[in-house]
C-alpha cells in the first residue's frame, strides 16, 4: 500500500509525434531491457565525441543504465550547442537509466546476471533462462521507457500532489499549427487527474474504513 501512495505523488503525460504506428507490443521484459539500452547508446554514441560504445554486444546489466546515466549529465553540462530536442533525449535517458539501474541492481542481488545482448540470445526463451524478478512497479518503468524509445515527447506534464504543473514543449510544436496538438494533451492531462483523483478518494474511503472497524 505504501509503495502505490508513494506512486501517486505525482502523475506524468506524455504527448508523443510519430509518423508510424507500427503496434509492435512489448516483448519479454529481458529484451525490452535490451532496445531501451540500444535506443540509449544510439542517442548517447550521436551526441558523444569523447567516448563511441560498440553497439555489437550492448550490455544490459545495472552498470550498463548507471554508465547511461553518468554519460548523459556529462553530455548536458559539456555541451553548449545541443538542439532542444538533444537535451530533451538526454534528459530522458538521464533520468529513466537513473530509475533502470537500480531496478536492475536489485534483479542482480537475487541472482539475475544477464550482462550482454549475446548472453540473453544464447540463453533464448527456455523456461530454465534466467528472468528478471522484479516488482510490478519496476515492471511498469521498463514498459514506459521501451515506449518512450520508439519516438521523441513533443508536449510533457507532471502535475504533483502540491498543486505544482509543469509542461514542457518541444520549441517547434509552440505555434498556432500545433493546437490540435495541444487539444489532445490537455484532454490527456484532464483525463489522467480525473483517473489520479479518483484513485486517491478510494484510496482515503480504504483507510477510512479501516480505521472505522
Amino acid at each position: 500500500m505504501g509503495k502505490i501512495l508513494r506512486d501517486l505523488v505525482n502523475i506524468e503525460i506524455n504527448t508523443i509525434v510519430t509518423e508510424v504506428i507500427s503496434g509492435i507490443k512489448i516483448p519479454e521484459l529481458e529484451f525490452a531491457v535490451y532496445d531501451i539500452a540500444k535506443c540509449y547508446l544510439i542517442i548517447l554514441n550521436s551526441l558523444d565525441r569523447k567516448t563511441t560504445d560498440a553497439m555489437e554486444d550492448v550490455r544490459i546489466d545495472s552498470a550498463a543504465f548507471e554508465d547511461f546515466h553518468k554519460r548523459a549529465s556529462r553530455l548536458m553540462e559539456e555541451n553548449d550547442e545541443l538542439s532542444p530536442e538533444d537535451i530533451l533525449s538526454l534528459k530522458r535517458v538521464r533520468f529513466m537509466s537513473g530509475q533502470l539501474g537500480p531496478t536492475l541492481k536489485s534483479a542482480e542481488d537475487k541472482g539475475y546476471k544477464i550482462t550482454t545482448v549475446g548472453e540473453l540470445k544464447n540463453q533464448g526463451n527456455s523456461a530454465s533462462s534466467p528472468k528478471l524478478d522484479i516488482e510490478n512497479r519496476d515492471r511498469l518503468l521498463i514498459r514506459k521507457a521501451w515506449e518512450l524509445t520508439r519516438d521523441p515527447i513533443a508536449i510533457q506534464t507532471v502535475v504533483q500532489l502540491d498543486g505544482d504543473v509543469i509542461t514542457r514543449i518541444l520549441p517547434e510544436y509552440c505555434d498556432k499549427d500545433y493546437e490540435i496538438l495541444h487539444r489532445i494533451h490537455q484532454q490527456g492531462v484532464n483525463c489522467a487527474v480525473g483517473f489520479w483523483k479518483g484513485l486517491g478518494e478510494l484510496f482515503a474511503s480504504i483507510i477510512s474504513f479501516g480505521k472505522s472497524k
